[in-house]
Order: C-alpha cells, then structure tokens, then sequence
C-alpha cells in the first residue's frame, strides 16, 4: 500500500467539489452520448466543452483552512496527443454552488487523444494565519481528468494551415494542400512523420477555416482527405519493411500505416493492396474511394 503523498497545505474533503457529466460536441452535431468519444469530429470542426462543477465553497474554504475572504477560481487545461498542442480556459470565478466552464477547441488543433483536466484554484489566499492554508495564488486545490478519443488515428492525419508562400511549401508555387511524409522510419512517431499543410491564402481553403457552419463545402473536404489517404497508402505499399504481421508500437508511423490498409483495404491487406497499386492503379484509387465512400453524401 502506497504512503499518502503530502502537498505541503490542506486541500478539500472528497465530496466537496463535485464535477458533472462532461458534454462534448463537435460543431454542428448533437452532444455525443459517450463523451470519452466524438467519432464525428474532423479537423474542419470545432470542439466545444461544457462542464458545470459543483463547490461547496463553504466547507471548501473550512476544510483548506482558508478566511472568508479568500478567492477560488475553476479551469479546464487541454491537451493533444496528435499536436501536442495544449490550452486552458482562464479561470473562472467561484461564487457559487455551480459553475459552468465552457471552451471551444479549434479543430484544426486536436487530434488522437484529447486530455480535459478540471482544476480549482486558489486565485488569493486572503488573510490566513493556519500554518497549513495554501497560500500561493494559482495553487491546484482539486483536479479530475478525462480523456476523449477523436475517432481512429489510422483515418486522421495531423493538420497545419499555413500560408504556402510564406512557409515555402511547394516553392511557394501555390496550391490547396500538400501532404509531407518527413520520416520513413516506421517506429518513428506519427505525430512528426506526417503532416497535412492546407494553404490558408487558397480562397477555397480559407472559406473551410473561416466557414462558422461546419457543413460547407463538404466535398472539397472529403476529396483533400482522400488524396492524403492515397498519398499515404501510396507510401506504405512502396515501404518494403511494412506488412500485416509485423508489430508496431501505438502512435508510430507503421501503426498508422497499417491501421490505414486495414480500414480501406480491409480484405487485400498490406500485400494485396501493395499488388494491385502495381497491377492496376486506376482499380486501387477506386477502391479506395468506395472504402472512403467518397462524395457519397446526397447533394
């Protein structure tokens, strides 16, 4: 049995704060039933966050040994695994029983796992004498976390919008997006081994970045991520060290790849699909369009 780890300050009884059910949407759809789930998130949809948190302010302050006079605040961090990315919510007074913390997660900056951690924090100690008061501001009083996956990562790709000419991309030449595989080794991190750049100063793409009804233009989305799928396909079947049998670690590139084949060419695998890229590649891209079910949405 663990010893109980000592912070040094008196923190809140369990029970005292209590946070509710989490409410996850994706912009545009209902709130998810499961909100360890959001399946129908994409990078062109916003993520919002709603969570009320209840605080017996009272018996807090008592059980911290805390004057009347001091000050709480609640927050919500975030973090994600795909961009490595990480916010948080400025703090919230606490001035009542329940208070509702809400953000909005820019879609373009999530993916794989999303962390949600609520946290209460003293914002200013007042003028407590008790030896064990916490007594600097920003001090964590109370945390709980959560974590969310934003559907598979064998169909997700991390996404960059930047200005092409700028970054330099494709000579600053132009074009909608571009699709770079910067790391062939297979246990290299999928996170830095593929990224999929999208023009910001393309006027298409910059009507989806800037576009508040999640919907528009549907089908240029669907096409940008079934060429980054076969651009990705396209190097996995050329990648003489990937088949189906090998292991490779979560996250990695050959999990991706391999998770990739297995959702659109579930019944070829790796060297199926690897056969019928080189025997007939007009039969593989419309494969793969099926597997996608590309521009199947009803107009």
């Amino acid at each position: 049995m663990k010893a109980p780890v000592s912070l040094g300050f008196l923190t809140p009884k369990p029970g005292d704060i209590r946070g509710a059910d989490w409410h996850l949407t994706a912009v545009g759809h209902p709130v998810t039933d499961d909100p360890t789930r959001l399946p129908e998130w994409d990078y062109f949809k916003d993520v919002k966050v709603h969570r009320t948190l209840e605080v017996d302010l009272p018996k807090v302050l008592a059980d911290c040994r805390l004057p009347a006079d001091a000050r709480l605040e609640a927050t919500i961090s975030w973090h994600s695994s795909w961009t490595n990315l990480r916010g948080a919510l400025p703090g919230i007074p606490i001035s009542s029983r329940a208070t509702e913390l809400e953000l909005k997660l820019p879609g373009e900056q999530l993916g794989g796992r999303l962390t949600l951690d609520t946290h209460v924090l003293l914002r200013r100690p007042g003028a407590s004498q008790h030896p064990l008061a916490p007594a600097r501001p920003g001090t964590t009083l109370w945390t709980e976390s959560t974590i969310v996956d934003l559907g598979s990562d064998a169909q997700r790709f991390p996404v960059v919008a930047v200005d092409f000419a700028h970054a330099g991309i494709a000579d600053g030449r132009g074009g909608a997006w571009a699709l770079s595989i910067e790391e062939t080794d297979l246990a290299a991190s999928a996170t830095g081994a593929v990224r999929l750049y999208l023009n910001s100063a393309h006027p298409r793409i910059r009507q989806i970045l800037d576009a508040v009804e999640p919907s528009a233009d549907v089908e240029l989305r669907e096409i940008i991520f079934y060429d980054a799928a076969r651009t990705l396909l396209t190097f996995a079947a050329s990648h003489d060290d990937l088949d189906d049998e090998a292991e490779h670690d979560a996250g990695t590139l050959g999990d991706l790849l391999v998770g990739l084949v297995r959702v659109c060419f579930q019944d070829r695998g790796v060297a199926g699909m690897r056969g019928l890229l080189r025997e007939s590649p007009g039969e593989f891209a419309t494969e793969l369009q099926a597997s996608l079910r590309l521009l199947e949405r009803p107009a």
